[in-house]
């Protein structure tokens, strides 16, 4: 409840949640993060969370791919994590990390330090 956002993380979601459909997947369970996201007024910006258990993040992404009615190739994960890479890589779906300091099993391919420069990247590259 207390951790500090991750840098540019307010801007990302108003920029990025008035383009795309923003989901959230984290190993948290489902309830404390729902109250999490809650009590530090994020729940707004995301149309669906996911949170572990109940779900995995390659049944995140499946129920995703489901729900907003798109393929693989449309899809994009940003995540700080392998595991993230992992489920990424796994569902057929793009991967853009962002740098918390664990390490990665491949190189990704784009890699950032925080959301300001994730945000700068879709302003970009994604329309």
């Amino acid at each position: 409840m207390e951790v500090p956002l991750v840098k540019g993380a307010v801007s990302f979601l108003k920029v990025v949640s008035q383009q795309l459909p923003v989901y959230l997947a984290s190993v948290t369970p489902e309830e404390e993060l729902n109250q999490i996201l809650e009590a530090r007024g994020l729940s707004s910006w995301f149309r669906g969370v996911y949170g572990c258990p109940p779900w995995t993040k390659p049944g995140a992404i499946r129920d995703v791919l489901a729900k907003e009615g798109v393929q693989p190739d449309e899809v994009i994960l940003i995540g700080d994590s392998a595991g993230d890479q992992q489920a990424a890589e796994q569902c057929g779906i793009g991967f853009i990390a962002r740098d918390s300091g664990l390490r990665f099993p491949v190189p990704p391919a784009l890699l950032f330090k925080d959301l300001n420069e994730i945000e700068k990247y879709f302003r970009s590259n994604i329309s």
